[in-house]
């Protein structure tokens, strides 16, 4: 059997050495070399035998001083690499050799380019880069807080180059964690010449935004918005086909950019740009994913760009798509996987500098309570500092209008603090939402999460909202499809649901939430679990298809015309199915794509859905993001069947209405009423219905149905 020996350090004053298996080391003596020169003799302080093994914890007289190649060496076992990862656990590494420059990665100049990687665990780093049809290496010099740095004369745009580091004695070959492009799948990273890409945003365009509660969010992926086959959408699954204008079904129906742009909507979320890794970029269409793995995260995902061989279509492409939808005044929200990598073993991190970038359990293991892949450890200075650039530098370059966070939870609070800090002073009107799922333990942690847990710290972020997802539709996993909410009519206690409704941010009936509504996301679809249709079909399997969308209707208006910030999955607004898929992150175009068939058999879903958009922002009182107010503003009445009447005041805003009254029925029954006076039917599952002139005194709210009264005040003009 060959013997396996290895040398780590186990703090910055022992070293552990083992041996295996069994040899006969008992007059063994080691010494310690540095860069091939001998130091000394190391004692022995410990001497372990198994069955099967050696071990032995060696003194060190003095500390280890990295940048430099230190080896064991004793007869019987030869020369042995030194491990000094473990330094990079210490608690003084920060200290010592976190660097706050802003020059990493490669910069481009017309007659030169810089290049610095840190990393200080490094006894030696060489540049290895590809210029006039051959590769070149260059040893890097190493400079304070463990930076290596070297300069390149000439004209390197476009060219490519990688980083030959040497850790613990091993070479590893790696791209540029902060570099800004990359060869297809992440062969090599390329220097970016900006000015070829350098464009306008139109941010010219895009209207005043002053709080959260203005936002109507509508979730998708690049690919799922433009894949279908029945459309004339060119460059599908890419940032070009979904900024491609006038494309359309075969019944002419608008698709893509054109669809969006009809919704009215605010803000565009776009599922995971950046680099991730299960994607072949050669041959996108083999192969699906969300992105929630991520590779690189200043490098966009490859199978996005428009032509594959051209490193620099993926940012011009994502240019052109936000200057384009910021000119229909639509801004653009970033979802950002900041909480994990795919897997340390292969993140260009671990190899870099090993032992650092990621989070540790008690019991020494690597962190992994996303379940996703290993938890980056933001508390550290160095991951800190990579996830504030990353997203000043997609705010800066592509104009980006807001981040969602996803598993926020597992982000520490001071690191998200500083993002805000740093983005608000470019964009001050930029979107910051996450999921604050309390995953990690912040009992006995040393730093606070950006966890639901401390919402009230932070008035500048918004969260999920998943209390108001699980109360309207009911549980929406763990294999509870079945299971009821207020709107799928469990004849729950209408209370939970008049909190949530009205924002989550005043105690009464449920505890205190939110500061604000503005920190509450409203949602009961997005893209993980069931979709909304299916947990309708779910808990009314009996009923009609009909029947069952006129229910998808009064939710969407419900989330529409709650307090707080509506968000929409694709699709959600005309019913899609996923067929009861509960996590299709891999699940292919066939599960996730937006189905423009069933578009043209639901088209009346659609209009309702706009009108919802265009009702939410035309009375700005749904916008009300203080608590008082709102809590002033409403009045619950509980009416037979678990339906609701909530009566407006709306005596301190400016509106045309003397009364306003919303009518909420989420059973199978009729609701019959009689009012006091004749009032006007401005909404209901039809839609926007005020141009009809239909009054009503004595009438129904028929099941699953949303339906608006009011009353004008007297010589008032018209609203609309």
């Amino acid at each position: 059997m060959k013997r396996q020996v290895k040398a780590f350090l186990i703090n910055a004053y022992e070293i552990k050495v083992d041996v295996f298996p069994l040899t006969n080391l008992d007059d063994v003596q080691f010494y310690l070399y540095v860069d091939q020169n001998k130091l000394g003799l190391l004692p022995i302080n410990v001497h372990q035998k198994s069955q099967h093994e050696h071990y032995f914890i060696l003194s060190l007289k003095e500390e280890i001083v990295l940048g430099h190649l230190y080896q064991i060496y004793c007869s019987y076992l030869d020369f042995i690499n030194l491990d000094v990862s473990a330094l990079a656990q210490e608690k003084n590494f920060d200290d010592l050799y976190a660097y706050d420059g802003d020059d990493l990665g490669s910069i481009y100049y017309p007659l030169k380019t810089t290049f610095a990687l840190w990393a200080p665990l490094a006894s030696s780093v060489t540049l290895k880069y590809y210029y006039r049809r051959k590769w070149h290496k260059e040893v890097m010099k190493r400079t304070d807080r463990g930076v290596y740095r070297l300069e390149i004369k000439g004209n390197l745009d476009g060219v490519s180059y990688l980083y030959e580091v040497v850790n613990n004695g091993q070479v590893v070959s790696v791209s540029d964690p902060y570099a800004k492009l990359s060869l297809l799948n992440n062969k090599a990273s390329v220097v970016c010449n900006f000015k070829k890409v350098d464009i306008s945003f139109n941010d010219k365009y895009l209207p005043p935004f002053k709080k959260y509660t203005e936002a109507i969010i509508y979730e998708a992926h690049v690919r799922d918005l433009t894949i279908h086959s029945d459309t004339n959408i060119v460059h599908k699954g890419t940032f070009k086909g979904l900024g491609e204008k006038g494309r359309t079904n075969k019944n002419l129906h608008p698709v893509g950019f054109d669809y969006i742009k009809q919704l009215g909507i605010t803000h565009l979320q776009l599922l995971p740009i950046f680099d991730y890794q299960t994607v072949d970029e050669e041959d996108p269409l083999s192969s699906y994913n969300w992105g929630y793995d991520p590779s690189q995260y200043f490098v966009l995902e490859g199978s996005y760009g428009s032509n594959p061989k051209d490193p620099y279509s993926r940012l011009r492409d994502l240019k052109k798509l936000v200057a384009a939808f910021h000119k229909e005044g639509i801004r653009i929200i970033m979802d950002t996987v900041f909480n994990h990598v795919y897997e340390y073993k292969t993140s260009v991190f671990e190899k870099i500098v090993p032992n650092y970038y990621f989070r540790y359990e008690v019991d020494g293991r690597r962190a992994n309570r996303s379940a996703c892949g290993n938890d980056l450890a933001s508390e550290r200075k160095m991951v800190r500092k990579l996830i504030v650039d990353a997203s000043v530098y997609y705010v800066k370059q592509f104009g980006i209008d807001g981040f969602r966070y996803d598993l926020m939870g597992l982000i520490d609070l001071e690191t998200i603090q500083l993002v805000e800090k740093e983005v608000l002073k470019i964009k001050k009107d930029f979107f910051f939402l996450g999921e604050g799922w309390q995953m990690a333990d912040e009992i006995n942690s040393s730093f606070l999460y950006a966890s639901l847990t401390n919402a009230l710290t932070m008035p500048k972020t918004a969260f999920f909202n998943d209390w108001y997802r699980d109360i309207l539709k009911g549980p929406t996993h763990n294999g509870k499809m079945t299971k009821r909410g207020y709107l799928t009519d469990d004849f729950s206690d209408v209370r939970a649901f008049s909190y949530l409704f009205s924002g989550s941010s005043y105690e009464k009936f449920l505890t205190r939430r939110f500061l604000s509504p503005n920190q509450s996301i409203n949602y009961v679809e997005c893209h993980d679990n069931e979709t909304l249709f299916d947990k309708i079909n779910a808990t009314h399997h009996e009923e009609s298809l009909e029947a069952k969308l006129e229910r998808v209707k009064m939710i969407n208006a419900v989330v529409g015309f709650s307090f707080g910030v509506p968000f929409f999955h694709m699709g959600q607004e005309i019913g899609l199915s996923k067929n009861d898929h509960q996590n299709s992150y891999m699940a292919g175009d066939h599960i996730n794509m937006m189905d423009y068939h069933l578009l043209d058999e639901r088209l009346s879903l659609l209009k309702h859905f706009i009108d919802v958009v265009k009702i939410r922002k035309k009375l700005t009182f749904f916008h009300e993001d203080d608590p008082k107010q709102i809590f002033k503003m409403m009045t619950f009445k509980r009416l037979d069947h678990n339906a609701v009447k909530i009566t407006y005041d709306l005596s301190s805003y400016e509106t045309p209405y003397k009364d306003f009254l919303m009518f909420i029925n989420p059973s199978n029954e009729t609701i019959y009423y009689t009012l006091d006076d004749y009032y006007q039917l401005l909404f209901s599952n039809s839609g926007d219905v005020l141009a009809s002139e239909t009054y009503v005194k004595h009438g129904m709210i028929k099941p699953s149905t949303l339906v608006i009264l009011v009353l004008k005040k007297i010589n008032e003009n018209n609203f609309y």
